[in-house]
């Protein structure tokens, strides 16, 4: 039970970053579908799910010691090969840019609520990202491992504090979305999340040491994660402007529940941010790390380049890059589940 919590955490907290924890991703991704809304998170964290057990027990059964090795392992093809290339390029910007928009939800965040300028804000999270990255994964475990059932706990009560018998039609009331129906938005959520976490995934296989394990992390991430997902739907309901012109919604609705409520939530907040953000910029340096002066100076390069993208806006990243990469993710989807299978039938 401890190395599944231990593994799950750190998986947890990959995913919950700014976009999950300020309400911007379950907004984008699941807008105004009513009880499909529902079903639509339900159906994503259950494609979540399965990703995880998939991905594990490949890096279980094959010795894969990075991402380079993941793709060659899926694809079946060498690691100079289109595919793999492309998939790699397509990993590695996301990665980049998913820790440019937690950098840039934490600079958001303090100028929103506390008139912090954004330049100041980026800078704390990049020199604090730079520390964290420079310890190794045994940083990022840590890490996840303190904040992340805290913030698993703060999201659950808020969650069910504004759960009411009407929260169906809420729900139904609220502002269309970027995407076209629920399936789609699962299924393209799913691979979003696909993209963030099978990196982090590869330096914890060295946790599961028995097949049990992969069970256990798979099905304790889906439950986690679809109910923290319908708890941050129910939350957005309580909003009652636009969400579309707020940075951070869900602050926005913690200032109406009471006084305290903002600063449970500001904790919660930065913490998804920070751990989000230390899993997809070390998943990003590990991707192709050559030696330590190479990766000291992409540490530099990251966590220094990440204060002036900051100044993009926190939505306009999120509402403009995350779908787009839903899109992308399927094709290492794709090969993750059929590669296998077109490989058999070619030597057949």
């Amino acid at each position: 039970m401890k190395t599944i919590a231990k593994v799950s955490f750190v998986i947890i907290g990959s995913l919950i970053g700014a976009g999950f924890a300020s309400g911007k991703e379950i907004y984008t991704f699941f807008g105004s579908y009513g009880l499909q809304a529902i079903a639509g998170i339900i159906l994503s964290t259950v494609l979540t799910g399965i990703i995880i057990a998939k991905v594990l027990q490949l890096l279980k059964n094959h010795s894969i010691s990075n991402y380079q090795d993941f793709l060659e392992c899926i694809t079946r093809k060498k690691r100079d090969s289109l595919v793999t290339r492309i998939l790699n390029i397509i990993i590695k910007i996301f990665l980049l840019i998913s820790f440019y928009v937690m950098v840039s939800g934490f600079s958001s965040y303090f100028h929103q609520e506390f008139g912090i300028p954004i330049l100041i804000g980026s800078s704390i999270m990049a020199l604090f990202s730079f520390f964290i990255f420079s310890k190794d994964i045994q940083g990022v475990v840590k890490a996840n491992t303190f904040l992340v059932p805290i913030l698993m706990v703060l999201i659950l009560l808020l969650g069910f504090k504004t759960v009411t018998p009407n929260i169906v039609e809420k729900i139904q009331e609220m502002e269309i979305p970027h995407i076209t129906n629920w399936i789609t938005s699962a299924i393209l959520y799913s691979s979003y999340n696909s993209i963030l976490l099978i990196p982090i995934l590869i330096p914890l296989k060295k946790y599961i040491q028995k097949r049990n394990h992969i069970l256990g992390i798979s099905l304790f991430c889906t439950i986690v994660i679809g109910i923290m997902s319908l708890c941050m739907l129910s939350l957005l309901t309580k909003i009652d402007i636009s969400i579309s012109s707020i940075e951070m919604p869900i602050i926005y609705v913690a200032n109406l529940l009471g006084k305290v409520y903002p600063y449970f939530y500001g904790f919660v907040i930065v913490s998804a941010i920070f751990t989000s953000a230390i899993c997809t910029g070390y998943s990003f340096l590990e991707n192709g790390k050559e030696n330590v002066k190479t990766y000291f100076w992409k540490n530099v390069f990251v966590c220094g380049s990440s204060i002036f993208v900051s100044y993009l806006g926190f939505s306009n990243l999120v509402n403009a890059l995350y779908p787009v990469f839903g899109y992308l993710g399927l094709l290492q989807i794709f090969f993750l589940f059929f590669g296998f299978s077109i490989e058999k039938k070619r030597k057949n």
